[in-house]
């Protein structure tokens, strides 16, 4: 059955080739003698090549026809003007070459479809884009980006943005390339389609795994429908809404599984709340006992503790603590811990309680002056380590070569047979164990003597054992970078007039040297490749980046390093540069040239409306001529030139079978065919024609391919294939029984859908896996034994009415199940309470607690005159009578809506809700955290407790029983736990450090540095 044309349907037009309304009179060749010679202003082509010109604008309305994809236009690429359109001021969208302008008159609201061919080249497709301004003086691209949409698998194309029922658009076809030397276009024929398609109503069922539905406005496609798991359109979601299951409305983003509002730096937070989260990239931290949001390196923010000194990323005056949060310094008694990191240079020190130590003094980290690595007196840098200062041994002392962590050997003295001794001299015995040095410098130690090492070119045995700066290099003595040294790509580097070949240091290469006998004489970044001489040289690879520096006789261009003027390798890359605006091609005796951009057979220019020269034309990225009728053509990559308008390169047999496609069939690429007419319209392979009611019309019996618009023959009888099978009007491509696929009649109730319309069924009727089925409503038999759609807002349900019928039954209203293992949700107005979606409250409407919910975005207050009623939620600092009313983060605190009081802030134990933070306690007016035994509160404890494991504990008293290793039994921070019990700083007995901010001993106490405790 036909429908009214309207938009339902392709228009072919032979535009630009054999219609006075849009096609330009003179030749090409013509053409491009008014084209610009250099860049223009490409809002304001010249009158002559303007494509918004009223005498070139193709009229839809006017001189279009009609299939089941829409309105279209046929047009040849080599006669649309050769200029290029970008956008207006400030756009960043590609320009659009050979454009052009499709005026459309939208029959409905909905949103504007353009189905395009296919890709033409690796980097050049056709464009449409909606125009910005386009008339007899300008002629401008929007920028906003199409998005791909697919109606069916056989019908793709772009979205471009909603249109209003009889709204005028002006859309602009042209070519877009990517290429960053060249327009990679193939001029030719090219077939567009326009549609509206028009928009969703809410439950009706759209696709959410394309980047834009068609759900109408105010609408979303969101991921499970109602009471279903099948995508429909909804509302989006709202703040604490599963965004699993809708889309994240405006302002909002899905995180943790939860739409989340943002919230700016500075502002107070909720760890992992479910509606408001800070916005990237600040984030929820806390700041002495609230959260706030915080960007990164101020305090609270997370930072990386295992960066040398524990600094991480934080501002001036904070350091990384152990949680990995900025904070201040820990306190003068030196403690550190989770929640306190040392200052920027000192080390946390574990301990009971575990404390900060400055550098260069014991458990600190040493001092770096120039060389050398210093520590305090009576303190070495662990040569175990290199990090850490530990006390220092004495000559004869026993010690460990490798003792880590633990006394070492003083200055001048190395472990020698497990005790302290003097370093050796000139042939004295030494040891090559550990990282100590045993010999004084310069001496190393060699074959267990101390000597100066063997010189260049003499046998080494040991790594380092060389005389300095000599390398052992494969068991001998180089000098590094000279010739014969060991040599990377990166490092080591050889010495200037060197390279780098076969991980050696060779004499460098020059361009061109032989290399036929020995590659290897090829030196970075040259590389021995054939030359159009049949010998090898040594020549810049091409893609050889400059980064690196090129060899002599290469310069940079483009980023290559390559030889200027001259293609000297047989193999090139595709368009090497070889000089300034130059690329090696291929010339027509197959050598490779080095030719200009813009002549004949060099690239085309993408800097200049028209790429290539008079009477040329950009084809598969080359300046080529315009053939004319009955000259060679090819259709490889290097073709020679294009066959001109309204011809084609065809195939030396012709054009093969009913289907009017021209085929190369076993051909190899680039044999030559001829240039030929295109056949006439309406016969086979020729453009279908425009009937008087603006169908699309062929001769005969012959069907319009609303795909390439072209006439093809079509048969009800011969096999087909889908999705591109060209089935005669009214059929589709579908099942026969007993003989297969048949182009099969579609459209109508239990028919196949026509998989490349816009409007697959005939009106009433919905396309699904079964074909074309009628919409059922409430009620009505549905399923596999009564093919049905229910209509949006309904699903199909077995039912008890009677028992094992499945009906259409509406959904996510009340009394309905929701929550269950396909995660139902309720409609709009309705929330789910006890797995049953329960009608909401209203605005205004009376509520309990624990009764009916209030609708989305309200909760249930106390009101002026009743004693609560449903109002929508109030943010912070509105006026309220009860926090009830108040959204989420927030509280009532003097009839308005304030941030939930923290540790140490008032509040009233008499209320029902105190307005302390959760798992904070209101005791005595005063907001208090956690105490011993309780669960901490995003590790928060009460004074006189800490954070241990999730459980806030105890701090032990002065004389009280501790363990070193045991954080449950972690001493006051004036006290540490020495031989088991808890002991005031300063004490006999007690930790003691050196350093500027270490507590002292008590009087007739000193502090021993290799005990590091208090004593007489």
């Amino acid at each position: 059955m036909r429908q009214p044309v309207g938009w339902i349907g392709l228009a072919c037009l032979a535009a630009l080739g054999c219609s006075s309304t849009v096609t330009d009179t003179r030749s090409s060749r013509d053409a491009a003698v008014d084209a610009p010679a250099e860049a223009v202003d490409f809002t304001r082509p010249p009158p002559a090549l303007n494509p918004c010109d009223a005498a070139r604008i193709v009229d839809l309305d006017r001189v279009g026809l009609a299939t089941g994809r829409g309105l279209g236009v046929v047009f040849e690429q080599t006669n649309a003007p050769e200029v290029q359109i970008g956008p207006t001021a400030g756009g960043a969208c590609a320009r659009l070459y050979r454009p052009v302008v499709l005026r459309v008159r939208a029959p409905r609201a909905g949103m504007l479809f353009v189905s395009l061919p296919r890709q033409l080249a690796p980097t050049a497709i056709v464009r449409a884009r909606r125009t910005e301004r386009c008339d007899a003086s300008n002629a401008a691209i929007a920028c906003d980006a199409p998005t791909p949409y697919c109606v069916s698998e056989a019908l793709c194309g772009e979205l471009l943005g909603a249109v209003a029922d009889g709204q005028m658009v002006d859309v602009a076809i042209g070519l877009e390339t990517s290429h960053p030397r060249g327009l990679l276009v193939t001029p030719g024929r090219v077939a567009v389609s326009v549609a509206v398609l028009p928009t969703l109503p809410a439950g009706a069922v759209c696709d959410d795994r394309q980047g834009l539905s068609l759900c109408a406005a105010g609408l979303v496609c969101n991921p499970r429908g109602i009471g279903t798991a099948t995508a429909r359109c909804g509302h989006p979601g709202g703040p604490g809404d599963r965004c699993d299951l809708v889309r994240c409305g405006a302002g909002l983003r899905c995180e943790g599984a939860h739409c989340v509002s943002p919230l700016a730096p500075g502002a107070r937070c909720i760890p992992r709340s479910t509606t408001a989260r800070c916005a990237s990239p600040a984030e929820c931290v806390r700041r002495g006992e609230a959260f706030v949001c915080a960007l990164g390196g101020s305090e609270g923010a997370r930072c990386d503790s295992s960066n040398a000194d524990g600094v991480g990323s934080c501002e001036p005056g904070l350091a990384c603590d152990a949680t990995d949060s900025c904070s201040p310094p820990g306190n003068r008694t030196g403690v550190c811990d989770a929640t306190r990191a040392c200052a920027a240079g000192s080390r946390c020190v574990p301990g009971n309680p575990a404390r900060c130590v400055p550098p260069g003094f014991a458990g600190g980290s040493c001092v770096r002056e120039g060389e050398r690595l210093t520590c305090a007196e009576g303190l070495v840098c662990a040569r175990s380590s290199n990090t850490v200062c530990v006390p220092a041994l004495a000559a004869g002392a026993a010690c460990e070569v490798d003792n880590l962590g633990g006394p070492e050997c003083g200055p001048g003295l190395v472990c020698s047979f497990r005790r302290c001794a003097v370093t050796g001299a000139a042939e004295q015995p030494c040891t090559q164990t550990g990282r100590q040095q045993d010999c004084v410098a310069p001496l190393t130690c060699n074959a267990y003597r101390c000597s100066l090492g063997p010189g260049e070119g003499e046998r080494c045995t040991v790594r380092g054992a060389c005389r300095p700066p000599l390398r052992c290099d494969a068991w001998v003595c180089r000098t590094p970078g000279g010739p014969g040294a060991l040599c990377r790509e990166r490092a080591p580097r050889c010495d200037e007039g060197l390279g780098c070949s076969d991980d050696r240091c060779r004499p460098a290469s020059a361009v061109g040297t032989p290399c036929s006998s020995d590659p290897s004489v090829c030196t970075e970044p040259l590389r021995c490749s054939f030359a159009y001489d049949g010998t090898h040289r040594c020549y810049a690879q091409g893609g050889t980046p400059c980064g690196r520096g090129c060899a002599a006789g290469t310069v940079c261009r483009e980023g290559e390093c390559v030889v200027d003027g001259r293609c000297e390798r047989a193999r090139v890359a595709d368009s090497q540069p070889c000089g300034d605006g130059r690329y090696c091609l291929p010339a027509s005796d197959g050598t490779l040239a080095c030719l200009p951009s813009g002549v004949l057979g060099g690239r085309c220019r993408a800097d200049r409306p028209a790429p290539c020269d008079q009477g040329l034309i950009c084809a598969v990225g080359q300046c080529v001529p315009l053939l004319a009728e009955g000259a060679g053509c090819r259709l490889d990559l290097w073709q020679r030139g294009a066959c001109g308008s309204g011809l084609v390169c065809a195939p030396p047999d012709g054009c093969a079978g009913k289907s009017g496609m021209c085929a190369w069939p076993g051909a190899p690429a680039g044999v030559v065919g001829r240039c030929r007419p295109v056949p006439a319209p309406g016969t086979v392979g020729g453009d279908c024609r425009r009937a008087p009611d603006g169908a699309a019309r062929c001769d005969g019996e012959l069907t319009c391919d609303a795909l390439t618009l072209r006439c093809a023959a079509a048969s009800t009888t011969e096999a087909c294939v889908p999705p591109t099978a060209v089935c005669p009007e009214g059929t589709a491509c579908g099942p026969e029984p007993e003989v297969g696929l048949r182009c099969v009649a579609a459209g109508a109730n239990g028919q196949p859908c026509r998989a490349d319309a816009v409007r697959p069924c005939d009106d009433g009727l919905r396309c699904g896996a079964m074909g074309c089925a009628p919409v059922g409503r409430e009620g009505d038999l549905c399923g596999a034994e009564h093919p049905l759609w229910c209509e949006p807002g309904f699903e199909c349900r077995s039912t008890n009415t009677p028992p094992g019928l499945n009906r259409c039954a509406r959904v996510g209203v009340e009394g309905t199940p929701c929550g269950g293992a396909d995660v139902q949700t309720c409609e709009r107005g309705f929330a789910c309470r006890g797995a049953v979606c329960m009608r909401a409250l209203a605005e205004g409407a009376e509520c309990v607690e624990g009764g009916p919910p209030c609708e989305s975005g309200t909760g249930c207050a106390r009101g002026a005159v009743t004693p609560r009623v449903c109002v929508p939620l109030l943010s912070l600092g509105a006026p309220c009578l009860d926090a009830s009313g108040c959204g989420a983060g927030l509280t009532c605190g003097g009839r308005a809506c304030v941030p939930l009081r923290f540790a140490g802030e008032a509040c009233d134990p008499a209320a029902r809700r105190d307005g302390c933070e959760e798992d904070f306690a209101c005791e005595e007016g005063v907001c208090r955290a956690p105490g011993e035994g309780s669960a901490c509160a995003n590790g928060r404890c009460r004074e006189g407790t800490r954070c241990v494991r999730d459980q806030c504990v105890r701090l032990r008293e002065p004389a009280e029983a501790c363990s070193p290793t045991d954080a449950r039994t972690t001493c006051r921070d004036d006290s540490a736990c020495a031989m088991d019990v808890c002991r005031v700083l300063g004490s006999r007995g007690a930790l003691c450090r050196r350093g500027p901010d270490a507590p002292p001993c008590d009087d007739g106490l000193r502090c021993d540095v290799v005990a590091d405790r208090c004593v007489p």
